[in-house]
Formats: structure tokens, C-alpha cells, sequence
């Protein structure tokens, strides 16, 4: 091996080996740090995590990702609230303003919002009370959808007899009124969010009963502190713990870059096999052991387990089956084109398919042959990753033929892809892709020099050992699995140097 390959190898196998011991690396949340501070503050900390939330705000006043207004209204909202209530210097105060500004900018533009954030339909209403009663006077226009869809929203809530048990906990910050000890799981938290932990460990703070839970609880507001790797007490991650999230979507990227029974990485990789087929259910793979399955991890996983040759049905894929998509959890109102391509993706390699699912899937096919991104993650290079593969496997050759047009027709001349700016990772997921297009057979004499030019762009930016901080996740806000993004990077790298084809 060359010294690059030594090294792709070695950061690989470090993945590895942290994915197999640690909790999760999931990147810092504005959201979830400003609701723990206003559920919990203030702390001798609050001023530096408040001055942390004020070194993210954009140059517009707002919180979020600039270039997707629909993403940006819960943290922005969220961050106001929070310095409204303990910012005491002038810093905070013009930081407040500023964010006042965009919003009250929005309404003056006539600005709708459609597509919400995660439990944004039960979030903004609460905010927008909260609002309202700290006299900020924010306009309720740009968002009557969402409050009319909250309304309905909490019907359905209030009659789900176990939410402990369903991914409505997720946002139990927004509408929880007593802490029950059966909401905390076994993880210390509340629905692996610390919104919702720290609003459960506020309503409990003078139940003598609780005593233990919140000792529990406590300690996990500390885990999620400590995987931000920020160093403040107050600055909490997106969600925690993530453990399955990340060892199945590592172990994914590693599948569909070929990299998965690279005997380099097998003793790396057989702890993190026995761990997810242990973990696996009758229903599926959660997020970690403690949080209910979902259709995601359990694709993901399931197509790791069959690659790698372990005995698996397909039929814990097919609980999270409906007629023209797969979902993430029932009940969810807005159906994800990337989770329902995974699943697709995984079925093939049993030799099945879902007919719905794959005529929506083709059907959401944009003319110029993308696939927008989705409620999940905003990069379209993501989702037509995703889409392409499902399309390749299931034998839709025209499908993916336009797909791999649109990456070979949208590369940067520095080699680079990106959904608002170039960056590694989304460069990673098309070059990906090609060499699956190049393994497939696709006819194109462009396919070649566009995975050089790539590969080129990724090397230069190559620090062995260094993070990837681009947040082009999505829950409540943006954020940045640190170990996923990672593996993608160092997968296309090493599938591109192992393929001789390509040079």
C-alpha cells in the first residue's frame, strides 16, 4: 500500500474501532441546547453556551441552513426564546435582535412555511406561545399551517395510551406536562433528546419520588454534553445515544463501496456484525437498544447482515412497508424518498422488491434526473445516491442512467459536489455512485475522469485523522453524525483506489 492508502486504512480501522465502544459522535444542536437552557438555566455555564448558540447565527440574523428556510424556523425561534430569557449582556441582546429581525423579515416577505422540521408542528406552537407571552410579538402568519397541523397533532398525541413507546416522545418537550418515571428509558433519557430530557427533568426537580430517575437523568445531559466534544456543560447534541445509527450506516457505506468483507478491516468489523445481529428484533433496529425500531437503521443493517452472509429475513424489512413508501416509524406524517430507496436497495439483495414504494420512488424522479433531499438529510447527492443504487439493483437501467447524467452534469471544475457549497462528504456520495455506475456496466466515456477529478479533490483535502463538520443531517435542526461522515469519505477514497479501472 501507498502511504494514502495507509492511511484511509488506519482512519477506517479507527472508526471502526470507536463505533464499536462509543455512545455516538453526533455534532452539537442550537435547538436542544436552547431548550435545555431554558428548561434548566440558568447554570455557571449558560453564558458560554449562550455565547456558543450566538457564534452559529448566520449572517441574516437566523439559525439554520440558509439556503433551506422551512429548516431554519424551529431553531431560530428556539434560539430567540432563549436569549430573550437569561441573555443579560449587550451581545446577547443584539444577537436576540438580529434574529427578531429575520423573522419579523419573513412575515413582511409573505413567507410560508410548508415543509417542517421534525416535529415542527408540535414544536412552533408551543414556541410561538412562549413568544407571545415574553411580549417578542412574532407574527403567527408564516406559520397557520404548522398550527393548524399541531392542533391536530396533539389530538392524536393525547391519545396514544404509551407515547414512551412511540417516536412522538422525540419532541415530548413540546407538549409534556408530567414526568412520568417510565418516559425515561434505559439510556437516562427522555426519547434520546435532551429537549425533551431537560423539560422531564424540570417538571420533576421537587417529586422526592423521582430522586433516582433524576440522577439518571442527569448523567445522561452529561453523556450528551460530552459527545459534542464542544467542551461546555450547557451545548447538548442533536440526539443521543446513536450507537446502531452509526455502526449500520458505517458498515452501509462500507457494503456499497465494496469494503465490507475487505479482510483488512475484519477484525474491526466482526464485533460490530455480532453486535447489530444481536440487536436486531422481530421489528426491526433502533437508533440504539433503547429506542424503538426504525425503517432506516433496520435497512441498513439488514442489508450489512445479508452481505456479510449472516443467516436474515427480509420480513423485519416488511413491518415498515405501506403502499408507495417505506417509513421510518408509524404515525410519521411525512414519508422519506431515502429510507424507501434503502429499503428498496436491501430487498434486492434477497431478489425481492415492493412494487409501490418503487413506482413512487421513480415517480419523485425529477426531470433533470435528481432526487431532492428530504426530511432526513438536505443534500439531493445523498437522496440520488440512495435512489440510484435502489434503481441499479431493482434493474431500472433508464432511471439510473439519468440519475448518473445528473452527477456527471452538476461536478464543480475543482472536482467537487455540493447541494449549496462544495464539501467532502457530498463529493464522497457521488463519487460513490459512479463506482457503482462503473461496476453496473452505465455507458458513459465521462464516468472515468469525473471519479479522477474527484478522487482529486478529496485527497487534497485529506488530513489523516480530521473530522468532516458539515451539517447536512436533519432532526429538529441540522447536524453532523461525525463517524458516518467520516466513513463515507474514506470508503470512496479506498473503493476508488482499489478499483485499478478508474486510473
Amino acid at each position: 500500500m501507498n502511504d494514502l492508502e495507509t492511511h484511509l486504512v488506519d482512519d477506517l480501522r479507527d472508526t471502526l474501532q470507536a463505533i464499536a465502544r462509543e455512545p455516538g459522535s453526533v455534532s452539537a444542536s442550537v435547538y436542544e441546547t436552547a431548550q435545555m437552557i431554558m428548561h434548566l438555566g440558568p447554570t455557571p455555564s449558560t453564558p458560554a453556551a449562550l455565547n456558543w448558540i450566538i457564534d452559529q447565527q448566520k449572517a441574516d440574523g437566523g439559525w439554520g441552513l440558509v439556503h433551506l428556510p422551512d429548516a431554519r424556523q424551529v431553531v431560530t425561534l428556539t434560539a430567540v426564546l432563549a436569549l430573550h430569557q437569561f441573555g443579560q449582556s449587550e451581545h446577547t441582546r443584539q444577537a436576540k435582535e438580529a434574529g427578531l429581525a429575520y423573522l419579523h423579515q419573513l412575515a413582511d416577505q409573505g413567507y410560508f412555511m410548508h415543509t417542517p422540521s421534525n416535529g415542527a408542528e408540535l414544536i412552533i406552537p408551543k414556541l410561538l406561545a412562549e413568544a407571545d407571552k415574553a411580549g417578542l410579538a412574532i407574527s403567527h402568519a408564516p406559520y397557520q399551517k404548522m398550527i393548524e397541523k399541531g392542533e391536530r397533532r396533539q389530538l392524536l398525541v393525547q391519545m396514544i395510551p404509551q407515547i414512551e413507546k412511540t417516536q412522538a416522545i422525540f419532541s415530548w418537550e413540546a407538549f409534556g406536562t408530567e414526568p412520568k418515571p417510565e418516559y425515561v428509558d434505559g439510556s437516562g433519557g427522555v426519547g434520546h433528546s435532551p429537549a425533551a430530557t431537560a423539560r422531564w427533568l424540570a417538571l420533576a426537580q421537587n417529586n422526592p419520588a423521582l430522586a433516582e430517575k433524576r440522577a439518571q437523568v442527569q448523567a445522561y445531559l452529561r453523556g450528551a454534553s460530552t459527545v459534542t466534544q464542544i467542551g461546555v456543560p450547557d451545548v447538548v447534541a442533536a440526539a443521543y445515544p446513536t450507537n446502531r445509527f452509526e455502526q449500520s450506516f458505517v458498515l452501509w457505506a462500507m457494503t456499497i463501496a465494496n469494503l465490507l468483507t475487505d479482510g483488512r478491516f475484519t477484525p474491526h468489523v466482526t464485533p460490530i456484525i455480532e453486535a447489530l445481529a444481536q440487536a436486531m428484533g422481530p421489528h426491526g433496529l433502533g437508533a440504539s437498544d433503547h429506542i424503538m425500531p426504525d425503517g432506516d437503521d433496520t435497512a441498513a443493517a439488514l442489508a450489512v447482515l445479508k452481505t456479510w452472509g449472516m443467516m436474515v429475513e427480509s420480513s423485519v424489512l416488511r413491518h415498515f412497508e405501506a403502499d408507495s413508501y417505506f417509513f421510518a416509524w408509524h404515525r410519521e406524517l411525512q414519508s422519506s424518498v431515502s429510507i424507501t430507496a434503502r429499503a428498496l436497495h436491501t430487498l434486492s439483495l434477497f431478489g425481492e422488491t415492493a412494487p409501490g414504494p418503487l413506482k413512487a420512488m421513480l415517480d419523485q424522479q425529477e426531470t433533470d434526473g435528481r432526487w431532492p433531499g428530504d426530511k432526513w438529510q438536505c443534500s439531493w447527492l445523498y437522496t440520488t445516491l440512495h435512489c440510484f443504487l435502489a434503481a441499479l439493483q431493482q434493474g431500472e437501467s433508464d432511471t439510473a442512467q439519468k440519475a448518473l447524467d445528473a452527477f456527471l452534469r452538476t461536478q464543480n471544475e475543482d472536482g467537487s459536489w455540493g447541494e449549496a457549497a462544495p464539501t467532502p462528504v457530498e463529493t464522497a456520495y457521488a463519487l460513490l455512485a459512479l463506482q457503482a455506475a462503473a461496476r453496473a456496466g452505465l455507458a458513459s466515456e465521462a464516468i472515468a475522469p469525473s471519479r479522477q477529478r474527484g478522487f482529486a479533490y478529496l485527497q487534497e483535502r485529506y488530513q489523516p485523522g480530521r473530522p468532516f463538520h458539515d451539517k447536512l443531517w436533519l432532526t429538529k435542526d441540522e447536524y453532523n453524525p461525525r463517524q458516518i461522515d467520516r466513513a463515507f469519505v474514506l470508503c470512496s477514497m479506498l473503493a476508488e483506489i482499489g478499483d485499478k479501472s478508474a486510473w
